[in-house]
This record gives structure tokens, sequence and C-alpha cells, in this order.
């Protein structure tokens, strides 16, 4: 059997015996990660999908593992190159984990970066460069400038003002 084959027919089982039960949610993350790597973005987030629904019913929409699943179909939508779903769902977690969680939670700065991201892929490396600018120094301002994120925020500024610059020139 392929990959393929083999995920559809685990999918098959796993769709017969359905209930909102937190192993049933783990297998369905598992196979939404393995229709991704292999490029099935619509499966994927079809099968995210599903999991938000469940881990909105066991843990509520506001437990960070429901807004891990809704951070997972925006990047479904960014892979699909949906870049205003992606970053209709980016913001929505956002905005809960800022209201829930504050403004500096790691998980919060998380879905900045999220934002970014699309951004970037999207080509509007303008907004990409302001908002990693922003997180950059609330990552600085938490942390120091070794912090990981924080060199990993600098790298995508990097890559965004090459970008830039390259689409100007």
């Amino acid at each position: 059997k392929s990959d393929c084959e083999s995920l559809r027919e685990m999918e098959r089982r796993i769709n017969r015996d359905l209930e909102d039960n937190i192993d049933t949610v783990e297998s369905l993350i598992l196979l939404a990660s393995s229709y991704n790597k292999l490029g099935d973005h619509e499966r994927s987030k079809d099968i995210d999908v599903k999991v938000f629904e469940m881990l909105s019913r066991i843990y509520g929409n506001i437990d960070m593992r429901t807004l891990k699943a809704m951070d997972n179909i925006a990047n479904d939508y960014c892979d699909l190159k949906d870049y205003t779903k992606a970053n209709e769902y980016n913001m929505k977690s956002y905005e809960i984990k800022k209201d829930n969680y504050g403004e500096h939670d790691i998980e919060t700065i998380r879905s900045l970066k999220n934002i970014a991201k699309v951004y970037s892929r999207s080509g509007d490396y303008k907004k990409a460069i302001e908002l990693n600018e922003q997180i950059y120094e609330i990552l600085v301002s938490l942390f120091d400038i070794y912090y990981p994120q924080a060199l990993d925020t600098l790298s995508d500024l990097s890559k965004d003002y090459y970008k830039l610059n390259n689409l100007e020139n």
C-alpha cells in the first residue's frame, strides 16, 4: 500500500470510532500532520478542523490545546496559499491568547510570529517587517537579545528585508 492509501485507511477507522476523547484527538493530530507532510494540505485542514471542534467541546475555546488546533488550521490555510483565511485564524487565536493569557505570554507572541509569517509568505514584506520589529522588541524586553525566539525573529527580519530589497530593485 502507498503512504496515502495507508493514511486513508487509518482515517476511515478513526472516523468510524469518532468520539470526543483525547486519544481520538491525538490520533487525528498525527493523521493531519502526516497528510501535511505528504503535501495534502486540504485533507490536513479538514482533519485539523475536526480536531479543533473536538477540543472546543472537550476543553473549551480558550484552552491552549484548542488554540494550538486553531493555529494548525491557520498553517494549513497558509500552505494552501489562502493567506486571508490563514490570518483570520491567526488573528482570532492571537486575540483570544492576548485576552486570556496576556500580551507577553510566549504563546501570544508566537501567534504574532504566525501572522508575520503569513504576511511574508504572501509577499507583504513591509507588514511582516513592521510586525517582526515589534515582536523582536517585546522579546528583547522580556528576555534578552540571545533568546532563541528573538534570534529567530532577527533571521525572519533579515530574510524579509532581503526580499523587499529585491522586489524594489
